[in-house]
């Protein structure tokens, strides 16, 4: 768009260097490129290109930003620039809405990616769901659905919040209770969070507060572990208690309010006694079980108006053999499938056998891996064949066998070379 012209007016004649019209020396504003090299636009051009840049990508840009290469934007335009992103925003949430009439709708998405862990997805489409309509209707004042997700790891519970704020198209921070402290996050205080969660959301106030943060290792500020991490878990459950309820943080003269966020955290919380007693949690649970496991938490050491911010609680499950092998193969971004796109791009096709995902399978259910530990096989086993045939135009298919997850050997089919006919 700034794309400089020749210039061949006499040198005591300035012309824009877009329009090529002639500049009165009191209009000229000068726009420095990254080379550093100045280049010379009438008013006309530079509106243009304040326009291009809000007009295409408003959403990345504080609106209470009135000056652009050194002078003041009109009234006129600044507000017309700042109507088009609240109608840009409006009409993408009611394309939201109508993607996702029900909260199955979300679901059947999540199906897509994540196998198993049924109640869980449930329990977040509904979360979803709510918070699609929280956004896109303020007036009526609906109850934020915030999640509390317990299960061993490698069951998918930072994947599940991941793909759900893809699917949902909001911004998504996530990071560990274990790096915060009594004083805030690295010792720091909540404007941190907010500091991540804005460069997560390309620095769009509004998007900011649509977002959903996910806070993994829950069960690690639990406030029984010793007596100085008793005090340091109190402390940083209230910390976070006030900063889901909902609060004001300043940031670049501009106001983000957390009201609107929805937190899902997470955690092992191994050895909880509600969880010998009953797999049942979740959208099956009866009111006394649900009662049993709530006082269970408080027990563990989760302050009881920290767990009562959370409307629901699910309990993932560990993996089966079979949920591991369709995880290797099902989803759409299947670890596998992943993979194979990589040699797809060298015109090579991999195939992993059913022997081989079988024995994965098998390896991640023994060591308590689960879902996480099948890419750390598939990435030891990959890694030497990657860096032996990635590029070799002569290789066709690469086979992956039982026995190459021992040998590290591939079976590899080469392309048959068409001989040359001779001329009489």
């Amino acid at each position: 768009f700034m794309k400089e012209k020749e210039n061949k007016s006499p040198k005591n004649k300035i012309v824009c260097e877009h329009c090529g019209k002639k500049i009165e020396k009191d209009e000229i504003i000068k726009l420095k490129l990254k080379n550093k090299k100045l280049l010379n636009f009438c008013k006309s051009c530079i509106d243009k290109i304040y326009d291009k840049i809000h007009f295409d990508e408003a959403a990345k840009y504080n609106l209470d930003d009135r000056t652009f290469v050194g002078y003041e934007i009109s009234d006129e335009r600044y507000n017309k620039i700042k109507k088009l992103k609240k109608d840009q925003e409006k009409k993408k949430e009611e394309e939201i809405k109508k993607k996702f009439k029900t909260p199955s709708d979300i679901k059947k998405k999540l199906d897509e990616y994540v196998i198993g862990q049924e109640e869980t997805k449930k329990v977040l489409s509904v979360a979803a769901f709510n918070h699609i309509r929280r956004i896109s209707e303020p007036k009526k004042m609906m109850a934020k659905s915030n999640v509390f997700m317990i299960g061993p790891t490698g069951t998918g519970k930072t994947y599940l919040s991941k793909k759900l704020s893809e699917i949902l198209d909001v911004p998504m921070l996530t990071f560990d209770a274990t790096t915060l402290t009594a004083t805030g996050w690295h010792g720091n205080d909540v404007d941190d969070i907010i500091k991540a969660l804005m460069r997560k959301a390309d620095f769009n106030f509004k998007r900011c507060e649509e977002a959903i943060i996910h806070i993994d290792e829950i069960d690690k500020i639990a406030a029984n572990k010793m007596e100085l991490m008793d005090i340091n878990g109190t402390a940083v459950q209230q910390m976070l208690l006030k900063f889901i309820e909902g609060v004001k943080v300043q940031y670049s003269g501009s106001e983000i309010n957390t009201e609107n966020i929805l937190f899902i955290v997470s955690g092992a919380f191994e050895n909880l006694e509600s969880l010998k007693k009953s797999n049942r949690i979740g959208f099956q649970v009866n009111a006394e079980d649900e009662e049993n496991l709530i006082e269970n938490l408080i027990k563990f050491g989760m302050l009881r108006e920290f767990v009562g911010r959370f409307s629901a609680i699910t309990h993932l499950e560990e993996h089966t053999k079979e949920n591991l092998k369709k995880i290797l193969t099902e989803p759409k971004d299947s670890v596998i499938s992943q993979y194979q796109n990589i040699f797809k791009a060298e015109n090579i096709e991999l195939k992993v056998l059913d022997e081989t995902v079988d024995k994965i399978a098998e390896l991640s259910l023994e060591n308590k891996t689960g879902a996480r530990g099948l890419k750390t096989y598939l990435d030891k086993l990959l890694l030497n064949i990657m860096y032996e045939n990635l590029g070799n135009s002569k290789i066709k298919e690469i086979h992956i066998s039982k026995d190459t997850l021992e040998t590290q050997v591939p079976e590899i089919k080469y392309k048959k070379v068409e001989k040359k006919k001779m001329k009489k």
